[in-house]
């Protein structure tokens, strides 16, 4: 079994990889509560509300049965079950249960597309060169390049 915590600023993300579901979620129910517990003796609060989670999965065969859920066990015999999700943002990148880009490039598109729009209705006002810089260098730049700091050195064959 392998846990690994990504954590930026106020977010963090746990991820398991294991060989089966149930000794996954088993894990990681346990370990979420004691993260509760700590945060609890710090008198801290955990977000129970925003705290949610993700199977991943490249087929959908390969997804947990239904009927297998994270809950973290509360104190007073009161456990809470995390909401499933198919897909996520995760510091600007789209996540799919999946890991498919598509959600992601569907995303970027849209933005694309818009800024395309902005700058059509721009160019009747503006000088080319002013809106060079500064329209593209201040908004295409880095919605690019957010995007393949997100891919990385994904293959796409």
């Amino acid at each position: 079994m392998l846990m690994m915590v990504f954590s930026y600023a106020d977010d963090a993300c746990i991820c398991y990889v294991g060989d089966d579901w149930e000794s996954t979620f088993t894990l990681a129910s346990n370990d979420l509560q004691t993260i509760y517990n700590w945060y609890t003796s710090m008198t801290l609060q955990l977000n129970l509300d925003k705290s949610n989670y993700m199977t991943f999965s490249i087929t959908s065969t390969g997804q947990p049965p239904e009927q297998l859920t994270l809950t973290i066990p509360l104190s007073d015999n009161q456990t809470t079950t995390l909401q499933k999700l198919t897909s996520t943002r995760y510091l600007g990148i789209i996540l799919d249960q999946h890991l498919k880009w598509s959600p992601h490039i569907q995303t970027l598109q849209t933005k694309l597309r818009h800024l395309m729009h902005i700058f059509s209705n721009l160019r009747r006002v503006c000088s080319k060169n002013i809106l060079r810089i500064v329209s593209y260098f201040s908004s295409v730049p880095s919605t690019v390049l957010h995007m393949f700091m997100g891919w990385g050195v994904y293959q796409c064959h």
